[in-house]
């Protein structure tokens, strides 16, 4: 004997499929849109590199913690280049 009620809940299961894909769809074009907008993550002036662990930019910038030129040119394309 057939059980009327099983189509009825794989008919129910794929609608909550679809549902859930385009919320999927949804929150992926709004974080695209965020991201575009350049409205998503913290600003920009708000990470302070210390609180990441990490030198501060003068530091990185000074010419006694820079890379040779020999090295530099491995990793740096614009370099490679030339």
């Amino acid at each position: 004997m057939a059980r009327p009620s099983v189509s009825y809940q794989k008919r129910r299961k794929e609608i909550a499929r679809l549902e859930k894909r385009r919320e999927k769809e949804a929150r992926r074009e709004e974080r695209k849109m965020e991201k575009d907008a350049g409205t998503g993550g913290p600003p920009i002036e708000v990470v302070d590199p210390a609180d990441l662990g990490l030198p501060d930019l003068e530091h990185l910038r000074s010419e006694e913690n820079r890379l040779p030129e020999n090295i530099r040119k491995r990793f740096d394309p614009a370099l490679q280049a030339e």
